[in-house]
């Protein structure tokens, strides 16, 4: 009897390892790849009447790099600089305006034309987080 249920155990062992190597396989084939996933041109989404960010992506592997343009509400309005990396789904930039205020988006991309995370002003009195989402509009 014992030796039956090792022979379970051990088939039992094996089929999970299988099935766990082929998810990941599969993972790594449709994982997103950087140089489709983000290029083209991003929208910050729920901006302010008057207010504006948006910026233009190229990825080499896993760098991205850009340009854009942001507008203040009732205030100035410049151009930036766009640098990140990619890890699978997970997209870091840092974003540097004209003006010298460097700003930050850590999150992942949510769908083909999509990426959501959080947003914050580097060397602010109160560096708060902003829940933020951006909708690429045009590849």
């Amino acid at each position: 009897m014992i030796q039956s249920s090792r022979k379970i155990f051990i088939a039992t062992a094996v089929v999970l390892s299988a099935y766990v190597s082929a998810c990941q396989s599969s993972d790594a084939v449709t994982s997103p790849n950087p140089s489709s996933d983000l290029i083209g041109t991003w929208s910050r989404n729920g901006n302010v009447v008057g207010s504006s960010l948006g910026f233009a992506l190229s990825a080499a592997d896993t760098t991205l790099s850009g340009t854009g343009t942001f507008a203040i509400e009732a205030g100035m309005s410049g151009t930036l600089t766009v640098t990140g990396v990619r890890s699978g789904s997970t997209v870091n930039l840092v974003l540097l305006t004209n003006l010298g205020v460097r700003e930050h988006f850590n999150g992942s991309l949510t769908g083909p034309d999509a990426m959501s995370g959080w947003f914050w002003v580097e060397n602010q009195l109160a560096p708060d987080s902003v829940a933020t989402s951006f909708t690429r509009t045009a590849h």
